[in-house]
C-alpha cells in the first residue's frame, strides 16, 4: 500500500508529465547565463514559437513549475509577471494562467515598449501604475462602504450628489471649479457625446471634429 507521501509524489510526477516542455525549460536554465526568471520567460516564448504551447493552453501552477525547475516560487512569479508584460500570457484569478491569444505572432515577440493594438477601441492596460491592483483595492474599499444591493441597483440619473461632487473635484484642474449642479455623470463617453450633440444641434448642422472621433448618430 502506498503512503500519503508516495501518493503525493505520484500525483506530482503525473502533473509534470503532462507538460513536456518543462524539461526544455530546465535545460535552458542550466545553460543560460541570464537571470533565472528571464530565462524562464525566454523558454516560455520559445515553447510558444515551436508550437509546444498553443494559444489558450493552460500553464501548470507556479508551484509545480518551481518544484520541477528547482527554482524559488518568487522567481517563477517574477517570470510570470514579465511574461504578462511581454504579452505572452494572461492570468485569471480562480482559473489559472493561459497562453495569450496572439502570443505566437511576431508582433508580441519584442523586448521594447509594448505594442498598442488599435484593431479594437480598447486602451492598453498599464503596468505602471499597476491598474489591476488599484482596481482591486478600490473595489474592496467600495464594498466596505456600500451595500452590494445598492451597487447592483439602477443608479440615480445624472449621478448622486456625492458622485457629482467627486466629479467636480476631479475635473477642476482641467476646466476650473464647477458647481455640482453643472456636473452630470454619464454611463460612457459615447452616451455623453450623443446627449450633447442631440441637445445642442439640429438635423443638418455641421459639426467640426478631429480626424479621429466617435461616430454619433442623432435621431
Amino acid at each position: 500500500m502506498l503512503t500519503i507521501d508516495q501518493m503525493a509524489k505520484n500525483v506530482w510526477r503525473y502533473s509534470v508529465s503532462q507538460y513536456a516542455y518543462l524539461p526544455q525549460w530546465k535545460d535552458e536554465i542550466s545553460r543560460s547565463p541570464s537571470a533565472v526568471y528571464l530565462t524562464i520567460v525566454d523558454a516560455l516564448a520559445l515553447s510558444i514559437r515551436k508550437g509546444d504551447l498553443r494559444e489558450g493552453d493552460r500553464l501548470p501552477p507556479q508551484r509545480i513549475i518551481a518544484e520541477y525547475l528547482g527554482a524559488n516560487l518568487t522567481t517563477v512569479t517574477r517570470a510570470f509577471t514579465e511574461a504578462r508584460r511581454r504579452g505572452l500570457i494572461d492570468a485569471t484569478v480562480g482559473r489559472g494562467t493561459f497562453v495569450r491569444v496572439g502570443a505566437g505572432e511576431s508582433h508580441w515577440r519584442h523586448t521594447g515598449p509594448a505594442v498598442v493594438d488599435l484593431t479594437m477601441n480598447l486602451p492598453p492596460i498599464p503596468q505602471d501604475p499597476p491598474l489591476q491592483r488599484m482596481i482591486q483595492t478600490d473595489i474592496t474599499a467600495i464594498l466596505k462602504q456600500q451595500d452590494l444591493n445598492t451597487l447592483m441597483s439602477y443608479r440615480v440619473t445624472g449621478g448622486t450628489l456625492e458622485e457629482r461632487q467627486l466629479g467636480a473635484k476631479w475635473i477642476a484642474p482641467v476646466i476650473g471649479h464647477r458647481r455640482t449642479d453643472e456636473i452630470l455623470v454619464s454611463p460612457g463617453a459615447q452616451s455623453a457625446l450623443a446627449a450633447i450633440v442631440s441637445t445642442h444641434t439640429q438635423p443638418g448642422d455641421v459639426i467640426v471634429t478631429d480626424r479621429i472621433a466617435y461616430q454619433v448618430s442623432v435621431p
